[in-house]
């Protein structure tokens, strides 16, 4: 199982919210990230990129509770 995956299975386990919210932001921030590195001129990894932007909000929430 690719990282992208163990992402979006992480993410949906953890999601504490109904609705595609969350994964929208979650989405935006990825294409950001790499749109920045682009211009940037920066190479990145986009399954790492990806998982981190999918996974970056759910520690958070998950504290909060």
């Amino acid at each position: 199982m690719g990282l992208r995956a163990v992402a979006d299975r992480t993410f949906d386990a953890l999601c504490p919210y109904p609705g595609q919210g969350l994964r929208n932001h979650c989405l935006r921030l990825y294409d950001f990230a790499l749109l920045h590195a682009g211009q940037m001129e920066v190479e990145v990894d986009a399954d790492f990129i990806y998982a981190a932007a999918m996974l970056h909000d759910l520690g958070q929430i998950g504290s909060a509770h």
